[in-house]
């Protein structure tokens, strides 16, 4: 019986075919602006798990239309591709996302290589907090602030007085407008 078993086994073997599900492509790292489309790639070979997008390691959803994020839908040829599109990508697109395919009882899960989406936004105009202009007594001090929001990464501030730069006297202050 034991030679029947080894036949058996090495017959078994030699026939069957071993599914793996892998990734054929993963999606990259990419920086952006604000308003911009984007498209992060995940094709998949032998996909036999439930495939589903996380953003900061939160799942999105399993179906291709990922109700509830109305910018978000995966897209591709059916059962072969599940690129994540994001559309007019905001400040809170700026994460990293990564394609997961789900465990089953004869296939493990797999996870792809995390893609940092990195969004660049405009300042909004810079505001001169006195006015356009500014009388002031001599030898008195005065605060002047000049302020600048909305940009990422934050806006660079030069101060200039008749044309000239100046540097002494400058106090930056930067702050999340998020909270963080």
């Amino acid at each position: 019986s034991t030679p029947l078993f080894a036949f058996l086994l090495t017959f078994l073997q030699a026939n069957s075919k071993v599914l793996l599900q892998k990734f054929v492509e993963e999606p990259e790292s990419v920086s952006l602006r604000e308003g911009d489309n984007i498209t992060l790639a995940c094709s998949v070979d032998n996909k036999v798990g439930t495939l589903q997008w996380t953003r900061d390691d939160f799942g999105l959803g399993t179906d291709r239309e990922l109700s509830g994020y109305n910018r978000y839908k995966m897209v591709g040829e059916e059962g072969k591709t599940w690129n994540l599109r994001i559309e007019n990508v905001t400040l809170d697109d700026d994460a990293k996302f990564q394609c997961q395919v789900g465990a089953t009882e004869i296939v493990g899960p797999i996870r792809s290589k995390y893609a940092v989406v990195k969004v660049f936004a405009s300042p909004q105009p810079p505001i001169i907090t006195a006015g356009p202009m500014l009388i002031l007594r001599e030898k008195k001090m005065a605060l002047v602030q000049c302020i600048s929001k909305g940009g990422r990464p934050a806006s660079v501030i030069k101060w200039r007085r008749n044309g000239e730069l100046i540097s002494e006297g400058i106090e930056e202050k930067v702050e999340n407008m998020d909270g963080t």
